[in-house]
């Protein structure tokens, strides 16, 4: 049923990756960019993917933590029954999070600036695309005198008269369409950006706006425009700015910043400017790679492909191979392999059976939630629960440590030891006890019987006596092996 699970859990992902476009992939390439609209649209689906890609990575990174945190428990509700299992994966999954992190971060600080620049250069699309709407609002043909008035003629543009912004409700109206061939961004990585620039002068009558003359009524589009004729005047509306394709471009391999095509580079004559665009693509071209290392899966956490991590097998050697020294361990791979392979399984299912079937099965007392009732450690996501988990048993393990009886030991080799000195100090004593001489060898009452090789002769007391520093010689004999061994 776990299999299952992970199977479905897996079908999920992939579903989702083919949902989302890849991260490595920066710009959707199959719609048109036809307008300064599309061109804002196509701005905008890049912050979305920007967006979407990192709070994907959050979502895998917090879910690799209770990874860890479930881990982490297991192994120290497991540590007074001397269970290691738990080391290896420990140092490996946290070796991937930090990894990961480290990734997320670096593509979040560049995401905090290429978000907004993207933003910025969508407003500037927006406001191209209602400009390059604009008309100048046309005036109807009157009577010479009567059309130019006191004032002369305002010219002004036509009415706006929108509720919502021209792209918004064109997008609404009619989504972007998917071209015709896709785009390709083989050898470089080119933006469309569109920006405004004045209609040149035309010597055709009928483009408009414009000012034309008649000796009568003029015609609605100024065809019959005669500039000797004065006595009637019109005005034509029309557009006074047009839209400019530009095409930024950068190299894959290099990844230079953006810049304008050769044809464009040095036209000034655009709104934006070429540089205005320039500055809000910085960072572009770099973050596509960025993007691409937020690939951790936290269900990788979970693979049997951990036992053949380099972290994992360090740690394993460390544990199953405690006698072999680092420099011996490449001699030992075969050896570690059938080590690994025995205690966590060279197979999916196996490695779910020995690793998280036993996990699902371990108890969080209740009396370290507070609860009334036990919680599995498999079968809770709550990150508190599981840290409370640890909590309780680093205090059980402090505290079994602690509540050991008086003269006991945890140290097999130290008890051992202090047995051995025990003994030895018996065994000294007892040598030193023959040689001792005792009051009853200096008995002698006449000088003659006075054994001096033990004894000093008083001849004032005429007294047959123990010399002065037999007794004690044992002491001073042991003090000396006593202090070498308070110092060692």
């Amino acid at each position: 049923m776990q299999h299952k699970t992970r199977n479905a859990g897996t079908a999920l992902a992939i579903l989702a990756a083919l949902t989302l476009a890849s991260s490595a992939q920066l710009h959707e390439l199959t719609k048109t960019i036809a307008s300064a609209c599309d061109a804002a649209d196509h701005l905008q689906w890049m912050i979305n993917h920007i967006d979407r890609t990192v709070a994907e990575q959050e979502r895998q990174i917090a879910e690799g933590q209770k990874t860890l945190a479930k881990v982490t428990a297991a192994a120290l509700l497991t540590a007074n029954a001397g269970s290691a299992l738990w080391a290896p994966l420990l140092a490996t999954i946290a070796e991937k999070l930090e990894a990961a992190h480290t990734a997320l971060q670096t593509a979040k600080k560049a995401a905090r600036t290429v978000i907004p620049n993207l933003g910025e250069l969508k407003g500037a699309e927006q406001t191209v695309y209602e400009l390059t709407d604009l008309e100048l609002s046309a005036h109807a043909d009157q009577a010479s005198a009567t059309f130019l008035g006191s004032n002369g003629v305002h010219l002004i543009a036509s009415p706006i008269n929108r509720q919502e912004p021209k792209c918004t409700s064109d997008l609404n109206k009619s989504p972007r369409q998917k071209a015709g061939q896709p785009r390709t961004h083989d050898t470089k990585t080119t933006i469309d950006i569109y920006q405004a620039e004045t209609i040149a002068k035309s010597a055709t009558k009928t483009t408009g706006p414009r000012l034309c003359s008649k000796s009568g009524a003029t015609a609605s589009d100024c065809a019959d425009h005669n500039g000797a004729q004065t006595n009637n005047m019109r005005i034509t509306g029309g557009k006074i700015l047009r839209s400019k394709k530009v095409t930024y471009e950068s190299a894959n391999d290099a990844r230079p910043e953006f810049a304008a095509e050769a044809s464009a580079a040095d036209d000034k004559g655009l709104l934006p400017t070429i540089q205005y665009v320039k500055d809000k693509l910085a960072g572009l071209s770099t973050i596509r790679d960025k993007l691409s290392k937020l690939n951790f899966k936290a269900a990788t956490l979970k693979d049997v492909g951990m036992t053949k991590e380099a972290t994992f097998r360090k740690i394993a050697a460390a544990v199953y191979l405690p006698d072999v020294s680092p420099s011996e361990l490449p001699n030992k791979e075969k050896d570690l392999t059938q080590l690994v392979e025995k205690h966590y399984g060279n197979e999916q299912d196996t490695f779910d059976n020995k690793v998280w079937g036993t996990l699902a099965t371990l108890g969080i007392p209740k009396a370290a939630l507070l609860a009334t009732d036990d919680q599995k450690v498999g079968s809770t996501d709550n990150l508190a629960q599981l840290q409370t988990a640890v909590a309780y048993s680093i205090i059980r393990l402090t505290k079994s440590k602690t509540d050991k009886p008086s003269g006991t030991t945890n140290n097999k080799e130290e008890e051992n030891g202090n047995k051995a000195d025990a003994s030895a100090d018996k065994t000294e004593e007892k040598k030193d006890g023959d040689n001792k001489t005792n009051a009853t060898d200096c008995t002698g009452a006449e000088e003659g019987k006075c054994d001096k090789t033990k004894c000093d002769w008083n001849a004032e007391k005429k007294q047959c006596k123990v010399k002065e520093g037999a007794a004690v010689i044992s002491y001073v004999m042991k003090a000396p092996l006593l202090l070498a061994l308070l110092l060692s």
